[in-house]
């Protein structure tokens, strides 16, 4: 392979190499936000909602209403947490991978001949992105008790 090409490659791999560091820094901040919004909220309708008066008003399908909704924003929160266990186990392989190639090469097990193959064989298994799907659990039960507070907040305002 020329020079030219050598040095295009690497300069792809670099490209590709922050593009998916800046796409996972923007996706774990999506899910620290995601948690506080669900914890304020949470905390917030604890407090409006858990008031004596209130509690007199409401009937017993709200208070199940009430309920509901707490159930959501709690899987909201629990499912952001779990999507920071999974960003952590992830984040550790691909740092495992990549240690155990510059071990490789420290010890002399991989030299110029064989770094390719090696590094794809030690990268082989690893995903290139985490698991989506506790953000997702997490947004869409978000949005779900979001959805249910402004139908709770309208039917006590109007009816």
């Amino acid at each position: 392979m020329s020079d030219y090409l050598i040095k295009q490659q690497r300069k792809f791999e670099d490209y590709s190499e922050n593009y998916r560091m800046e796409a996972n820094k923007v996706f774990r901040e999506l899910n620290q936000q995601l948690i506080l919004f669900a914890t304020a909220i949470l905390s917030i309708s604890l407090f409006v909602f858990r008031n004596d008066s209130f509690l007199k008003k409401i009937t017993n399908f709200d208070k199940h209403l009430l309920s509901m909704i707490w159930i959501f924003l709690g899987v909201s929160i629990l499912s952001g947490i779990i999507q920071f266990f999974i960003d952590y186990f992830f984040f550790k392989k691909w740092a495992n991978a990549k240690f155990s190639i510059a071990e490789g090469i420290a010890i002399g097990e991989i030299n110029e001949s064989n770094l390719h193959s090696k590094a794809l064989e030690k990268q082989r298994n690893i995903p290139f992105e985490s698991s989506t799907i506790a953000i997702w659990v997490e947004s869409i039960s978000l949005a779900i008790a979001l959805i249910l507070i402004i139908l709770l907040m309208i039917k006590l305002i109007f009816v």
